[in-house]
């Protein structure tokens, strides 16, 4: 069956769920220009939005965004890096 293409250029907001913490905007351009849509979905994170329920501390752990961020991104610790505006 064919398959697709999940080519997706939006930026989507993600409400912060750590107390203190900005929201965040998610830019699918910048995470797709070197890997493309299949680094993360379906494997990482569902196609559908609202699909992937995740922590902080799963990201810790190495999951999710901590699947590469820590590894071959900048670290997970940075937290302004993705915390940086609020979503409204």
């Amino acid at each position: 069956i064919p398959r697709k293409t999940l080519k997706q250029t939006k930026d989507i907001a993600v409400k912060s769920k750590e107390p203190g913490l900005p929201d965040i905007i998610f830019s699918h351009e910048k995470h797709t220009i070197w890997n493309g849509c299949e680094l993360c979905h379906p494997m990482i994170f569902g196609v559908k939005k609202g699909s992937t329920v995740y922590s902080m501390q799963d990201i810790f752990e190495g999951k999710y965004c901590g699947a590469c961020h820590g590894k071959v991104a900048f670290p997970n610790t940075d937290c302004q890096l993705c915390h940086t505006k609020e979503v409204y």
